[in-house]
C-alpha cells in the first residue's frame, strides 16, 4: 500500500507532538496520577500512569485530519480508563462501557452488516452471532489490559501490529502505530510513565476496530494471529486458573510474562521476546501465505510451553 505524503506528514507531526506532550505531562502526572505498587505489581517504585491519554488524543486527532472519525468510537472507554487511573471504578461499570464501545464499533462496521445479512434471515441467529462477538471483543480489550504489566511489552507489540494493519487493511492505523512508538521511548525499561487503563483499553478497542475492517476471512485470521503472543498468554492463563478452580475475576500475577519476570528475566528481556515473535508473525503475514502463520502459531504454543516449563516461575495457586 502506497502511503501518501499527507499521511506521512501527519504521522511525523503526531510523533513529535507525542514526544513533546509526554515529556510535558510526566512531572504533572507524578503528582496527581500515579501507580502505587502492590503485591501483584511487577514494579517496586511509584511511577506516573495515564500516559496513554497522549497517544489516545493524538491518534484521534491525526485520524480526524485524515477524514477518519472511527477512532472516536473508542473515546468513551478511554475516558473511563483515565477516570479509573485516577480513582478506581468497579469492574461492572468497566464491563458495561466495554460492551457499549464494542456495540458502537459493530454498529458502524459495514463488513459486520454484510456478514450478518449473509449468515441467515433468522433474527435469532444474528443476535447470537452479535452476542458471541461482543463477548469475544470485550475479552480482547481485557486481555490487552491484562498484558500491560511490564515496561514496553504492550506498546512494543502493538507498534508492530498496527503498522502491519496499516499496510494491509487501512493506512490510517499508521497514526496509532507512530503514536505508540513515541510513547515507547518513555515506557521502555525502566519506564518513566505507564499508559494506564486509558491507554490499554483504547488500544484494545482500536484493535477490535481493525478486526471489523477485515473484508476477508484470511485477513481476519491473520490480524488475529498477529496479536497471539499477547492474546494467548491471557487466554491460557485464564483457562488454567478456571480449570484449577481459582477465581478468574480475582487479580493475580500469573501470566507467563509476569512469571518470567519473577524468575529473573528483566522487563526488557521479556518484552523483546514477545516483540520479536510478533515481528516474525508480521513479516510472515506480509510476505507468505496464511498457512505459514498457522505453523508459526503452533510453534508459538510449544515455545510458550517450553518457556513456562524451563524458565518461568511455577504456576502456583493464586494467594493474592
Amino acid at each position: 500500500m502506497i502511503l501518501s505524503s499527507y499521511l506521512i506528514l501527519i504521522a511525523f507531526i503526531t510523533f513529535l507532538s507525542n514526544l513533546f506532550f509526554l515529556k510535558l505531562i510526566i512531572p504533572v502526572f507524578k503528582k496527581y496520577i500515579f501507580d502505587i505498587p502492590v503485591i501483584r505489581s511487577s514494579h517496586s517504585v511509584i511511577k506516573p500512569t495515564g500516559g496513554g491519554i497522549v497517544f489516545t488524543v493524538s491518534s484521534i486527532m491525526g485520524n480526524l485530519l485524515l477524514g477518519n472519525s472511527n477512532f472516536l468510537l473508542a473515546l468513551p472507554l478511554a475516558i473511563l480508563g483515565l477516570i479509573d487511573d485516577c480513582k478506581k471504578i468497579s469492574s461492572k461499570i468497566r464491563f458495561i462501557f466495554q460492551l457499549f464501545t464494542v456495540s458502537i464499533i459493530l454498529s458502524n462496521s459495514e463488513n459486520v452488516s454484510i456478514l450478518l445479512n449473509k449468515l441467515s434471515e433468522n433474527i435469532s441467529v444474528k443476535y447470537f452471532v452479535v452476542l458471541i462477538f461482543l463477548i469475544f471483543a470485550s475479552g480482547i480489550i481485557n486481555f490487552v489490559n491484562f498484558m500491560d504489566g511490564i515496561d514496553g511489552l504492550v506498546a512494543g507489540c502493538m507498534v508492530i501490529i498496527f503498522t502491519t494493519i496499516s499496510l494491509v487493511i487501512d493506512n490510517s492505523f499508521l497514526i496509532i502505530a507512530i503514536s505508540l512508538l513515541a510513547f515507547l521511548f518513555f515506557n521502555w525499561d525502566p519506564a518513566k510513565i505507564f499508559m494506564g487503563d486509558v491507554g490499554s483499553t483504547f488500544i484494545g478497542s482500536i484493535y477490535v476496530l481493525a478486526l471489523t475492517k477485515c473484508s476477508k476471512l484470511d485477513e481476519f485470521v491473520g490480524i488475529l494471529i498477529l496479536a497471539s503472543p499477547i492474546l494467548l498468554d491471557s487466554l491460557t492463563c485464564l483457562l488454567y486458573r478456571f480449570f484449577k478452580g481459582q477465581n478468574i475475576f480475582k487479580p493475580h500475577k500469573l501470566h507467563l510474562y509476569q512469571r518470567l519476570n519473577q524468575a529473573g528475566f528483566s522487563h526488557q528481556r521479556v518484552s523483546i521476546i514477545y516483540m520479536v515473535y510478533t515481528l516474525i508473525l508480521s513479516i510472515t503475514y506480509l510476505n507468505l501465505e496464511i498457512q505459514y502463520l498457522y505453523f508459526l502459531l503452533i510453534f508459538e504454543i510449544f515455545l510458550g510451553i517450553y518457556l513456562n516449563k524451563n524458565f518461568a516461575q511455577s504456576f502456583v495457586n493464586d494467594k493474592i
